[in-house]
């Protein structure tokens, strides 16, 4: 399957080859239309894609991650800022811990909300990693997932939401930029807002 077919970005409102690259990959809906509420902070300080798979894709992870991988490299073909903050939420956490498997050279920091995944070969993944848990979350034991995650990640280091739920960044009081912001996840000079 031709992967531009498969997984493509959603266009973006505007495009900002300065900075770093960020990268959503969204839950189970696969339209990424989940991240609206939160593009407005990132893009700010980030050139914001966001991640669109069809609803009859039916490829592997293997597949996926390969195409996710392929479709970021084309993007920073055009940007002078070649930093990438890949951040997966739910089912697109589990999709940016295998991008990240398979190019870990190209990602600066992984972002995590909600995953499910406790695969042993993460142990080989030394990206700076930032896995963001809903205490409220109904539908995954999202915090000891989160605490699994941050046993396997060399560079992980875990935030709690007490209130938040499964889809906590649709959440009013959630702000992802900011939460990066208090975790020291980005740069002081990305920071400003």
């Amino acid at each position: 399957m031709n992967f531009r077919s498969s997984v493509n970005f959603i266009e973006p409102r505007e495009i900002n080859r300065d900075a770093p690259l960020f990268v959503y990959l969204p839950g189970m809906d696969g339209t990424g239309k989940l991240l609206q509420r939160q593009s407005n902070n990132l893009a700010a300080n980030f050139d914001l894609r966001c991640l669109s798979i069809r609803i009859d894709n039916h490829s592997t992870w293997s597949d996926l991650a390969r195409d996710t991988v392929q479709l970021i490299k084309s993007e920073l073909t055009h940007k002078t800022n070649s930093e990438v903050y890949l951040c997966g939420e739910s089912f697109g956490g589990c999709l940016a811990l295998k991008t990240a498997l398979a190019a870990p050279s190209v990602i600066k920091k992984l972002i995590l909300v909600n995953p499910a995944s406790t695969d042993e070969e993460l142990r080989n993944l030394n990206i700076p990693s930032l896995i963001v848990a809903g205490a409220a979350d109904d539908l995954l034991p999202s915090v000891e997932e989160a605490q699994k995650l941050t046993r396997l990640l060399p560079q992980a280091q875990m935030t709690v939401l007490p209130q938040s739920g499964h889809a906590c960044l649709l959440e009013n009081e959630i702000n992802l930029y900011q939460i990066l912001v208090k975790q020291n996840f980005i740069p002081a000079k990305y920071a400003l807002c």
